[in-house]
């Protein structure tokens, strides 16, 4: 299984959660998962959920992005458009960031041994709260080492474990904003590890994940205009445990716990549990 999986990573051109191989050509040129520039590429799945109170406003949240290869025939490199949506509704700071752009990708070294996958983003960022537009770039990097369950699960029958540590530059300038907020560019040093459990394996397999995830941004260079000084605290929590309701784990319930802040997606500062619906391709 391990050996199959690593392959499978290859040819997807990313490092992802264990899973079971796309044969057919759609899913190998577009993608379906929670963020395009996922720095630990474990590739998350977009999670969605929409209620209709009986005299209130609707209430939704939705992680999603959208993309295709367009080298979707090399086992190597990648090179991606990208639309990404992150919006929620009923959070206490609600959320509305939108990005567009482009990345690049490539895998370097042994897979099956030690790998290196270095990629690089440019997108397009509109946070329709803030209404504020810009430009976000970034460059991460991560290992793989199959050996030490790094992007490959291990263990025994009735458990197994995978974890992803990352650890990326980003640059984000705000161009545009209203007449009374400031514009400027910031830069920050990502460092980040994704780490998978699966329970019941010998009885589930990995349709059962519980994932744990830590984010950390250190801002590195603070444009004057922006006030205030660098911030080397901005972290995220989060723990979700998702039941997939195929094999091949594209549609599943899942349930999450959020602590802190993406600066990457714009997500303010709160704690919150969410119930959604999980769907990767």
């Amino acid at each position: 299984m391990l050996d199959r999986w690593v392959l499978c990573s290859v040819v997807s051109g990313v490092f992802a959660a264990p899973a079971v191989a796309q044969e057919t050509p759609l899913f190998g040129v577009f993608s379906v998962r929670e963020s395009a520039d996922d720095k630990n590429k474990t590739d998350k799945p977009a999670s969605f959920f929409v209620q209709w109170p009986d005299g209130g406003e609707k209430v939704y949240s939705l992680d999603l992005a959208v993309s295709g290869n367009v080298l979707y025939n090399s086992s190597r490199w990648s090179l991606e458009p990208t639309v990404e949506l992150h919006r929620k509704s009923d959070i206490e700071k609600p959320q509305d960031t939108r990005l567009y752009g482009a990345k690049a990708s490539g895998i370097f070294g042994d897979p099956l041994r030690l790998a290196h996958y270095v990629g690089v983003s440019v997108q397009r960022k509109e946070n329709r709260i803030k209404h504020q537009r810009g430009l976000q770039a970034g460059i991460n990097y991560l290992p793989l080492v199959p050996g030490l369950a790094m992007g490959a699960s291990r263990g025994s029958n009735s458990i197994r474990i995978s974890w992803q540590p990352a650890v990326a530059l980003e640059r984000e300038d705000v161009q545009k904003a209203p007449a009374d907020a400031p514009t400027g560019a910031v830069s920050r040093l990502f460092v980040g590890v994704d780490l998978y459990l699966y329970p019941l394996f010998d009885l589930m397999g990995s349709r059962l994940e519980l994932l744990g995830t830590l984010k950390h941004w250190s801002e590195l260079s603070r444009a004057a205009s922006l006030g205030g000084e660098a911030d080397s605290s901005i972290m995220l929590r989060k723990l979700v445990l998702t039941w997939f309701v195929d094999g091949d784990r594209h549609l599943g319930l899942g349930l999450d716990r959020v602590d802190g802040v993406d600066v990457t997606q714009g997500l303010e500062e709160q704690r919150y549990w969410q119930l959604a619906v999980k769907l990767r391709f």
